[in-house]
């Protein structure tokens, strides 16, 4: 899950880094990928099972994860950009 970029919105098909802590000195580069699909989507709107696929233990999990990052309750209820990602070899 993303929020919107204000310059320049994600679009499937795109490749990307993936990148741990990005604005951090402790910045870790995993690779690249390529966006499958994209959905846009309410925080308020997403599912347990929806966590679940994403590695999240629960609904819960997915919350704490996300106030930990976007902050709750300023962010909660902008869009989301939910990403389908696949590796792709360099």
């Amino acid at each position: 899950f993303r929020f919107s970029r204000k310059d320049r919105d994600w679009q499937a098909g795109e490749k990307v880094q993936i990148v741990l802590w990005p604005r951090s000195p402790k910045r870790q580069y995993l690779g690249r990928a390529k966006i499958i699909e994209k959905v846009n989507k309410a925080p308020q709107d997403i599912t347990e099972g929806e966590a679940i696929l994403d590695g999240f233990e629960n609904l819960g999990a997915f919350w704490e994860w996300f106030a930990e990052i976007y902050g709750i309750p300023s962010l909660a209820f902008e869009g989301l950009n939910k990403l389908t990602l696949r590796w792709v070899k360099e």
